[in-house]
């Protein structure tokens, strides 16, 4: 249920950019589940429940720590 929510990606959730971050996947799950989680709890979700992978967008970095991707993105080892 979680994983088909965020490859809604962020706009679906009415996030204004494309840019996943730790806070809004933590805002999605609490609509979805009812339960709040801290950015290590999400981040932990994402990375061993979901696959995902930390990424950061191509322009640089930017205020989002962490950019789930879905699994199979490669990773371009900016960060």
């Amino acid at each position: 249920m979680i994983r088909e929510e965020l490859l809604k990606g962020p706009q679906a959730h009415g996030f204004a950019t494309g840019v996943w971050t730790l806070g809004r996947v933590a805002k999605v799950i609490d609509r979805l589940t009812g339960v709040t989680y801290g950015p290590t709890q999400t981040w932990t979700i994402l990375r061993t429940r979901l696959g995902w992978s930390r990424q950061r967008p191509a322009g640089g970095p930017s205020n989002a720590t962490r950019m789930p991707s879905s699994p199979g993105t490669r990773t371009t080892g900016r960060g």
